[in-house]
């Protein structure tokens, strides 16, 4: 068994954290093992969930990447090299509308950062770190349950 299962099964049915969808059609390289943290359960979110891994010795990145990439500055002021404007216009572009970046329009982006908890996740992991980390996540859980 994958060490990604092994959490998957350690961590099944924890209430206010889920683990990562896989569909039966496609497969999850488990580069990073993403948690879904639920504010409504979970007191403090994502915030205070990892700030108590972290207490624990479980290193988490929580809310991931903080934004959206389409408000990050290469995108949202459409940064180009040299001034082709490439990919944001151009031939390839013909009879399509502008490309825009608006918050409005991607409603799910932020709130789903907004509960993300990221774990570094890697083929190294043995049985006994993923025991360790499982065992951290459901005492947090447990802990900070509303």
């Amino acid at each position: 068994m994958c060490t990604a299962a092994m959490m998957d099964q350690l961590i099944a049915g924890l209430s206010g954290v889920e683990a990562p969808r896989v569909t039966p059609d496609s497969k999850h390289v488990y580069w990073k093992y993403c948690l879904r943290i639920d504010p409504e359960r979970i007191e403090g979110g994502v915030d205070r969930f990892a700030k108590e891994l972290k207490a624990r010795g479980i290193f988490s990145a929580p809310r991931y990447i903080q934004k959206p990439a389409f408000m990050c500055q290469v995108l949202r002021d459409r940064v180009t090299f040299g001034k082709s404007r490439f990919p944001f216009e151009g031939p390839h572009r013909a009879g399509l509308p502008p490309v825009e970046y608006r918050l409005e329009e991607y409603p799910g982006a932020v709130e789903a950062l907004s509960r993300v908890c990221v774990l570094p996740w890697n083929e190294f992991y043995s049985d006994d770190d993923v025991r360790f980390i499982a065992d951290a996540v459901i005492e947090v859980a447990e802990l900070l349950r509303k």
